[in-house]
C-alpha cells in the first residue's frame, strides 16, 4: 500500500515539475556551473529582474554576485532542492 502511495506522490511531483514554465533567456546569463554551485534555477528574465528558483534564500554576498552577473535585481522563489536540480539538468541539457 505504501509503495502505491509513493508512486502517486512521485507522479504528482512529476506533473507539477512538467508544468513549471522556464524561459531559456535566464540560462544564457547564469551558467550551469553557477546554477549547480548555488542550487538556483533562472526561470524568467525581464529588463529589470532575473527570477530564480532557490532552495533557500540567497545570502547577501551571493545575491550581490548574481545581481552583478545578470545586471538585474534578483527575485527569489523557494522550490525544493531536488526539483531545482531536476530543472537544471533538464533545461541546461536542452541548451547543448
Amino acid at each position: 500500500m505504501e509503495i502505491t502511495s509513493n508512486i502517486g506522490v512521485i507522479a504528482l511531483e512529476k506533473k507539477f515539475v512538467e508544468n513549471i514554465d522556464v524561459q531559456d533567456s535566464g540560462m544564457k546569463i547564469i551558467s550551469k556551473e553557477t546554477a549547480l554551485n548555488y542550487i538556483i534555477m533562472p526561470y524568467k528574465l525581464d529588463n529589470d529582474n532575473i527570477y530564480l528558483f532557490v532552495s533557500n534564500f540567497l545570502d547577501e554576498e551571493t545575491l550581490e554576485e548574481i545581481e552583478f552577473i545578470s545586471l538585474r535585481n534578483v527575485k527569489q522563489n523557494i522550490l525544493e532542492k531536488k526539483t531545482i536540480l531536476y530543472l537544471i539538468n533538464r533545461y541546461y541539457e536542452k541548451e547543448n
